[in-house]
């Protein structure tokens, strides 16, 4: 078995004014924990959202995820 700590970043490049938030919580960061064993898949789906304020459209939207 191996566990596994999840996080992601939504919006990581923006260090203020983030532009995206998690649908539940309006946080910008999501931390999970799987615990998988040999041969085993595993699927999440989180939703997100876009701010509808939202100023600078140029920049990309990027998420970091780190295990």
């Amino acid at each position: 078995q191996i566990n596994f700590e999840v996080t992601l970043d939504l919006d990581s490049r923006q260090k203020t004014s983030k532009r995206l938030f998690l649908m539940e919580s309006r946080q910008t960061v999501y931390t999970t924990h799987i615990l998988l064993t040999q041969g085993q898949q595993e699927c999440k789906e989180i939703m997100v959202y876009l701010d509808e304020e939202i100023r600078d459209k140029l920049t990309p939207i990027e998420v970091k995820m780190t295990y």
